[in-house]
């Protein structure tokens, strides 16, 4: 008889092996047991030599249906393969432009990002620009002070004190003025930096020889890359004292330049991505 499926062959000879190799072996079995040979050269009766030879033409069903799946599982393998080759073909042909894209929005984050260091200044500044604006006003105009009802009893410009006062204040203000200036010129220096390929080549370069140091060589995640960009950038914490506060450079800032460095690192084909760890990939330097 001609056998259609493996459930058939399993069904007439009874059974209960699931897979190829265990199915082989029960047929491989039953053929060995109702061999003539075993009997003088003859079959004991008919139904023997029917389940024998039922046995002998389903060995050979299932061992072509066997290298069909082997054939097919090979095919679907080259198939696979070579869709994955078409992927890797496509990003890194797509690469470049993704690259270009987000060179693009990192220039125009940093176009019109303004760090946190400014703003403690903004107040002050303000605040002590007006009062000294009003006391030169008092101290140029006393007459306006003099005439006043009021504001004579409390505030005397011929008094050498008041004068004092107002050049103390004058010069805190300029003081704080020159430093809230210098401190925007620093911010301004560190985010046109970081547009620079030198930068990001450097920054890379330093980050390589600290991974190459550690146990797992060569391997490392965005995150680590974010966190060292960091730890260059905002390395001292923001002290309690207005004058002691530094620049921080905003997180989406370094967040974008640490990918926009790894994009690069694999268009040059440096890096590789090699694996996913807690929802991002694993990066390795060849």
């Amino acid at each position: 008889m001609e056998f259609q499926t493996i459930e058939q062959v399993k069904t007439i000879l009874e059974l209960n092996s699931n897979d190829f190799e265990g199915i082989k072996k029960e047929l491989k079995k039953v053929i060995t047991d109702l061999h003539p040979d075993r009997n003088g050269g003859e079959y004991k009766n008919g139904h023997e030599k029917e389940v024998y030879l039922k046995a002998s033409e389903a060995l050979e069903f299932v061992e072509q249906k066997e290298n069909e799946a082997i054939n097919q599982s090979s095919t679907d393998l080259i198939r696979i393969s070579q869709l994955r080759s078409l992927m890797q073909m496509t990003n890194e042909n797509l690469l470049p432009q993704k690259i270009e894209k987000k060179e693009q929005e990192f220039r125009s984050i940093i176009s019109e990002a303004r760090t946190e260091s400014t703003v403690p200044y903004k107040l002050p500044r303000i605040s002590l620009a007006v009062i000294t604006a009003i006391l030169s006003f008092i101290w140029i105009f006393p007459n306006q002070i003099s005439e006043h009802p009021i504001l004579k009893r409390w505030i005397s410009p011929d008094d050498p004190i008041f004068a004092i006062f107002w050049f103390q204040l004058l010069l805190i203000t300029i003081l704080f003025w020159v430093y809230a200036y210098r401190l925007d010129e620093k911010e301004k220096s560190i985010l046109k930096s970081l547009k620079l390929e030198s930068t990001h080549n450097r920054i890379f370069r330093d980050f390589r020889e600290e991974v190459l140091e550690r146990k797992d060589k060569k391997r490392f995640s965005h995150t680590e890359l974010y966190e060292f960009i960091q730890d260059r950038y905002n390395r001292r914490k923001r002290s309690p004292s207005l004058f002691l506060h530094q620049v921080r450079i905003d997180s989406e800032i370094l967040n974008n330049l640490a990918s926009l460095i790894i994009d690069k690192g694999m268009e040059r084909k440096i890096l590789n991505e090699i694996e996913i760890s807690d929802f991002e990939p694993i990066y390795e330097i060849k």
